[in-house]
C-alpha cells in the first residue's frame, strides 16, 4: 500500500510504515488478529486504506490508524468475529450482533450506526417435523434409495426420516444453530445420512427462515485428503457467519488403508465463512500423532521450487532436507539422461498445483505401489517408486505440473514430500513420489 510517500507493508503478523529508508512505526498483531485480517494467507488481506487511514481489525474492535504516525484515530468497539467493508460502510460482527458504521466525507472517520440484535433463529422443535431439501452429499448419497424422492424433499418425523418404521432412518437431524450475516439470521442444520451400509455421512445445510436450502458444506467440498470412509461432523460451532467443525477418523500415512473399522489417527479441523452467496473455506488444520499441522501454502512451495530450479539453494537451505539438496546438486540424476539432476528434479517453468496430506497406503515400505488420492478435489493416482520413503504420519505431498490447475486427464510431472508445523511452515523432505 502507498499513501503519498509512506509505504505500508506486512509480513504475516507485523505491519511496518516506512518513508524512504526511515521506519515511521510498526505494529504487531497476534496470530488471531492476523487471521481476522486474512493476513499471511493466499487470499487478499482485509485491511485497507481509507484516505490516509489504515483500517484493520483487532480482537476488541476495528481500528483506524493514521498511516504516517501509527496513532489510532478512531475505533468501533466489538468482540470481532468477522468484518467487512462494503463501499463506505463498515460491518462488524461479534457473533450475536451486527454493528455498522458509515465513513464521513473525509473517508477517514466512521459514524456509528444502529446496532441490530438478530433473531435467535429456528429451534429443533421448529424443524423436527418439517419438510426439508436434503443438503448436498446427503441428497447425492441417498439418490435412488427406495422411499427417497428424487427432488430431495424429505419430511421428517421427530427429527428422523425413514422408509418405514421397521428399518433405521436414512436421514437424521443432528443439530441446528443460528448463523448471522449482515443482520439476517439463517439456520445451519447438520444431518446424518445412511443407506443401510456401514458407511455414514454428515452433511451441513444452510436454510433460511422459510426452510429453503441456500447452500451446503459436505463430503463433496471438504477436500481434506487422506482416507475418510465416514464423514462424521463433530464440535460444530457458529460465530457470526463463521462455521467451524471437526472431521475425526481421517486415515493418513501409517494407518490401515483397507479395513473400514480400522483405527484412523488424524482429525481435520475446518473453518468456513458465509459471504451471503456461498461458503468459502478459510482454514484447515489437522491433529496427527505428532501434534497439529497445517497444509503448506501453495505460493510458498512455489517460491521454494523456483529458487531451487534457478540454483538459488542458499535461499531455501534452511527449509530443505540436506540429502535432497545434495541429490539436486549432483551432476547427474539418471545416467541415461543428458540433463543434470536439477534439470530432472526441478525443471524451470513448472507449477506447484496443490498439496494434500499423505494418505494411508496398503504397504508403505515397498518400493513401488499405486494409491488413489485427491489434490484440489481431483482424484489422482500416485505411484511411489522410492527405495526408502522418509514419510511420517501427517506429512504432505505437493504436486508439480505444467498447468496451474490439475485436471483428471492431465499428466503431472513430479511431486515432493513436505513436513509442516501448526503454522504451515514446512521443510521439503524428499523428491521421488511420482504421479503416474
Amino acid at each position: 500500500m502507498d499513501t503519498t510517500t509512506v509505504q505500508l507493508c506486512s509480513q504475516g503478523t507485523d505491519i511496518t510504515a516506512t518513508e524512504g529508508s526511515k521506519t515511521l512505526w510498526s505494529l504487531s498483531l497476534s496470530s488471531t488478529e492476523a487471521d481476522l485480517n486474512a493476513m499471511g494467507t493466499d487470499s487478499a488481506p482485509l485491511l485497507q486504506l481509507r484516505g490516509s487511514t489504515l483500517v484493520l481489525a483487532r480482537a476488541d474492535g476495528v481500528y483506524g490508524v493514521d498511516a504516517r504516525t501509527g496513532q489510532t484515530t478512531w475505533n468501533v468497539p466489538a468482540q470481532v468475529a468477522s468484518w467487512a467493508m462494503d463501499g463506505d460502510t463498515l460491518l462488524v460482527e461479534d457473533g450475536s450482533r451486527l454493528t455498522s458504521a458509515v465513513f464521513g466525507a473525509d473517508a477517514a472517520t466512521p459514524t456509528p450506526g444502529p446496532v441490530s440484535t438478530p433473531d435467535p433463529g429456528l429451534t429443533m422443535e421448529d424443524i423436527k417435523d418439517a419438510t426439508l431439501e436434503l443438503p448436498g452429499y446427503c441428497r447425492t448419497w441417498l439418490n435412488g434409495l427406495s422411499g427417497v424422492p428424487s427432488s430431495g424433499q424429505v419430511t421428517f418425523s421427530d427429527g428422523s426420516a425413514s422408509r418405514n418404521p421397521n428399518i433405521p432412518p436414512f436421514a437424521t437431524i443432528k443439530t441446528i444453530l443460528p448463523l448471522v450475516h449482515q443482520g439476517r439470521t439463517l439456520n445451519l442444520v447438520a444431518m446424518s445420512c445412511n443407506t443401510g451400509s456401514p458407511y455414514t455421512y454428515n452433511s451441513i445445510g444452510l436454510y433460511d427462515s422459510s426452510l429453503s436450502l441456500l447452500a451446503s458444506i459436505d463430503q463433496d467440498g471438504y477436500n481434506v485428503g487422506g482416507r475418510l470412509p465416514d464423514a462424521l461432523v463433530q464440535n460444530l460451532e457458529v460465530i457470526g457467519s463463521t462455521v467451524t467443525f471437526d472431521l475425526p477418523g481421517l486415515g493418513i500415512y501409517g494407518d490401515d488403508s483397507v479395513t473400514h473399522s480400522a483405527a484412523r489417527s488424524a482429525t481435520a479441523h475446518l473453518a468456513y465463512v458465509w459471504d451471503g452467496t456461498a461458503f468459502t473455506r478459510i482454514d484447515l488444520s489437522y491433529t496427527v500423532p505428532r501434534g497439529t499441522v497445517r497444509p503448506p501454502s501453495t505460493k510458498a512451495v512455489q517460491a521454494w521450487y523456483d529458487h531451487v530450479a534457478a540454483g538459488e539453494d542458499d535461499a531455501v537451505a534452511d527449509i530443505t532436507d540436506p540429502e535432497l539438496l545434495k541429490t539436486i546438486q549432483a551432476p547427474k540424476y539418471d545416467i541415461h539422461s543428458p540433463k543434470t539432476a536439477r534439470e530432472e528434479i526441478t525443471p524451470a517453468g513448472k507449477y506447484v498445483t496443490g498439496c494434500t496430506i499423505l494418505p494411508s497406503m496398503s504397504e508403505p515400505t515397498i518400493v513401488k505401489q499405486t494409491t488413489i488420492m485427491k489434490v484440489n478435489g481431483v482424484s489422482r493416482e500416485v505411484t511411489t517408486i522410492l527405495h526408502a520413503i522418509k514419510a511420517q504420519p501427517g506429512d504432505f505431498i505437493c504436486l508439480v505440473d505444467t498447468s496451474p490447475i490439475p485436471a483428471a486427464e492431465s499428466r503431472p510431472y513430479n511431486s515432493f514430500l513436505l513436513r509442516t508445523d501448526e503454522s504451515g511452515a514446512f521443510t521439503v523432505i524428499q523428491q521421488g513420489i511420482f504421479w503416474d
